[in-house]
């Protein structure tokens, strides 16, 4: 008798023990949950894994919060539109950061929105970080295919960067599915490429967001914390040396800008230009495309001796495509330096990326879409 009293209190001393210890573990994952913000919805980890396998990635995973005056659903993971129901134009922006920086100035952002309005005419903003003509082609046709969004006009940034994105992100992970569609797959960890890899915060989401005990919960997190570990000292060793190189790092993203391209090079960053100017036409041959080219701070001082506006002009110099055309910020940026402006009133300080400031953005490239939506010179 005594020993299944001794075996009834063992059960309920690891029972009750279990609760509290499950109590105040769902006590710290609310904590935890409250406190990290590139934790995704549901909607949100359903959204990117639908498009993950077909685009890389789409906008960044805490894009509410980042971008929260432009996300309303988990569409705007993709696009913005701001529409009219009876249109007199519809227009792409797009691009790679460049072309979300449309979105994510908040002036920006609202000057095309009271232009949309004043003037009927729908824009859609699609510009997605690290995007390049490859996946901006993609994307094109999942506007179409998955939104129903055709444009009679489209403006893309093509920047600089572009050219290492597309020669060393994206090349090997581009594939055909049973259609014979181009897509781009998420990338994996022996890509060793840990730009845009959202996989262990998808899952960490996944696993917050799920029905299952806060023990069991707690216990899957560590997992994912123990597999980062060890791949950290696989990269860094133990005492955070470095042991190995990420693929892709700036480096090698931008060499190309001081070392220049290949012939074989230039020949597949012009195919994936075709290729970005075939699938927006797919749906509308008369599209009129403009592909809007922008110097680096580099190129200012002339560091940098190739440029995506020498490559871009090159190309339309040899095209067959017609209603094409380059638009390049040169004399522009180079006006605003002989009115005294200096480089940081233009390019923000210390982005190795030179993206334009939100004075500069908005005081050269806004206007110069919209001039070129109301078809002025």
């Amino acid at each position: 008798m005594s020993r299944i009293k001794n075996i009834t209190l063992l059960f309920a001393s690891v029972a009750i023990s279990l609760l509290i210890s499950n109590l105040l573990v769902s006590s710290f994952l609310d904590h935890y949950k409250t406190s990290k913000s590139w934790l995704m919805s549901d909607v949100d980890i359903e959204f990117n894994r639908k498009y993950e396998n077909r685009l890389n990635h789409v906008r960044e995973f805490n894009w509410n919060v980042k971008g929260s005056h432009a996300y309303t659903d988990p569409n705007n993971l993709i696009f913005n539109q701001f529409s009219n129901e009876y249109p007199q134009d519809k227009v792409l922006i797009t691009g790679d950061s460049w072309g979300e920086k449309f979105v994510r100035d908040l002036k920006s952002f609202q000057t095309l929105e009271q232009y949309s309005r004043n003037s009927n005419v729908n824009i859609t903003i699609s510009g997605t970080g690290s995007y390049s003509p490859t996946l901006l082609g993609i994307q094109g046709r999942i506007l179409n295919s998955d939104f129903g969004l055709t444009f009679d006009k489209a403006f893309i940034v093509i920047d600089n960067t572009d050219i290492g994105n597309e020669l060393c992100y994206y090349k090997d992970a581009i594939y055909q599915d049973v259609e014979g569609l181009v897509n781009v797959r998420a990338f994996v960890p022996e890509d060793n490429m840990p730009v845009y890899y959202y996989q262990t915060m998808l899952r960490a989401s996944e696993i917050i967001n799920s029905e299952n005990l806060s023990l069991v919960k707690l216990f899957q997190l560590s997992l994912i914390k123990i597999n980062n570990y060890i791949f950290q000292i696989g990269v860094y060793g133990e005492g955070n040396k470095k042991l190995t190189e990420f693929n892709c790092d700036w480096g090698q993203i931008t060499h190309f800008l001081t070392d220049g391209m290949e012939e074989e090079e230039l020949a597949y960053f012009n195919s994936t230009l075709d290729y970005l100017v075939e699938e927006l036409r797919s749906t509308n041959q008369n599209m009129t495309i403009y592909l809007i080219t922008i110097p680096h701070r580099g190129h200012v001082t002339g560091e940098y001796v190739l440029s995506t506006g020498s490559v871009i002009a090159e190309y339309l110099n040899n095209t067959v495509y017609s209603n094409l055309f380059q638009l390049d910020l040169t004399e522009e940026i180079n006006s605003l330096l002989k009115a005294d402006y200096q480089l940081d009133d233009i390019f923000i300080a210390g982005d190795l990326a030179s993206h334009l400031t939100s004075f500069a953005h908005n005081e050269l490239l806004v206007p110069l879409v919209l001039n070129k939506i109301n078809n002025e010179e």
